[in-house]
C-alpha cells in the first residue's frame, strides 16, 4: 500500500470517529436539556395543576381515572388550537404524548368534565 493510500485510510477512519463522537455528544446534550413533563388526570384534578415547560419539551397526559377523558385546550365551547397538540380521547390507564410547538399559557380540560382545568405555560 502506498503512503498516500495509507494517509487516506487514516484520514477516513479519523473522520468517521470524529463524526461518531460528535453524534454521541449531540445526543447527550439534547437528552440533558429536553425534559418530559407528565400530567395526571384522576377524573377530578390535573396534577400538577400548573406545568411550566420549555418550547419543544414533550408533555404526557395520563388518564389515571376509571373513565375515558377527552383532552382539549382552552375553555369548554371555545377550544383553542395549540400547534403540536390534537384533541384526543384517552382511555383509563392510557396516556397521550405531545410536544407543543408554540409559546403561551394554555388551559387543559377534560371535554367530558369541562369544569376541571390544568394549565401549561410554555416559555423560552
Amino acid at each position: 500500500m502506498s503512503r498516500i493510500a495509507s494517509l487516506r485510510t487514516i484520514t477516513f477512519i479519523f473522520l468517521i470517529c470524529a463524526i461518531t463522537l460528535f453524534g454521541i455528544l449531540l445526543y447527550s446534550f439534547q437528552k440533558e436539556y429536553i425534559k418530559r413533563h407528565t400530567v395526571l388526570y384522576d377524573g377530578a384534578l390535573f396534577t400538577p395543576e400548573f406545568v411550566v415547560i420549555h418550547l419543544g419539551d414533550p408533555v404526557i397526559i395520563k388518564n389515571s381515572s376509571q373513565k375515558p377523558m377527552e383532552i382539549a385546550v382552552g375553555r369548554h365551547e371555545n377550544h383553542k388550537t395549540l400547534s403540536g397538540f390534537q384533541e384526543k380521547i384517552i382511555n383509563p390507564k392510557e396516556e397521550y404524548a405531545f410536544t407543543p410547538q408554540e409559546r403561551g399559557i394554555f388551559d387543559l380540560h377534560d371535554h367530558f368534565n369541562p369544569k376541571k382545568f390544568g394549565y401549561i405555560i410554555i416559555d423560552k
